[in-house]
């Protein structure tokens, strides 16, 4: 009996703050970020004077192909944020958030093309996506396809957007690059569509 009440009293006064002390000490839940914009913009109403399109998979440089945020710091190496993540891989959030942005210009992907008109495939190659403290870098060569895999067109874009501090600030900046980088491959794609010269416009200063 003296033996039970000991142990039950060791358990009180001994185990239980230790588990206290190891509740209090667990990490923060991890906050997952995402590309894609917070609110839908409207979309292009369909049309036959739309392009037909479809937006393939994107790639992605292997450095930032990680489910955390990857920052470059100040002196060239390279800090992975564990409890800041992608809410999907990260390829597949740029195409997400691009084919967001191409939507509302020019339509719903994959529709038949009308008659006399091509369909086009647009395929993009992120170069650099750069999270620096207070500055976030997107380069991109990006291509408009035609019937064959040879490009009527093949770009380069570079933006690069002055962020506040903070990871949500970087992932802002990232959004608005990808918005930038979708009204240039939607206009120039338009103009091509139309019959008319087009080439690579400038990136934004």
């Amino acid at each position: 009996m003296k033996m039970t009440w000991w142990f039950s009293a060791w358990l009180g006064a001994g185990v239980a703050p230790m588990l206290l002390l190891a509740a209090c000490s667990a990490p923060a839940p991890p906050s997952f970020h995402s590309l894609v914009p917070p609110v839908a913009g409207a979309r292009a109403a369909a049309s036959p004077a739309l392009p037909a399109w479809q937006l393939l998979p994107v790639r992605i440089p292997a450095q930032v192909d990680q489910p955390q945020l990857v920052v470059r710091r100040a002196d060239d190496t390279f800090a992975l944020f564990e409890q800041q993540r992608w809410i999907a891989p990260l390829n597949e959030e740029i195409r997400a958030a691009l084919g967001e942005h191409l939507t509302a210009t020019l339509g719903t992907p994959g529709a038949a093309p009308a008659a006399g008109r091509k369909e086009w495939r647009i395929a993009v190659d992120v170069q650099r996506f750069d999270s620096t403290p207070g500055r976030s870098t997107l380069v991109a060569q990006w291509a408009l396809l035609a019937g064959g895999d040879t490009p009527a067109l093949r770009c380069r874009s570079v933006h690069e957007q002055t962020v506040g501090a903070g990871i949500p600030a970087l992932v802002g900046g990232h959004r608005h690059a990808l918005e930038q980088l979708s009204a240039s491959i939607a206009q120039t794609l338009t103009a091509l569509d139309a019959g008319r010269a087009a080439g690579c416009p400038p990136s934004p200063p």
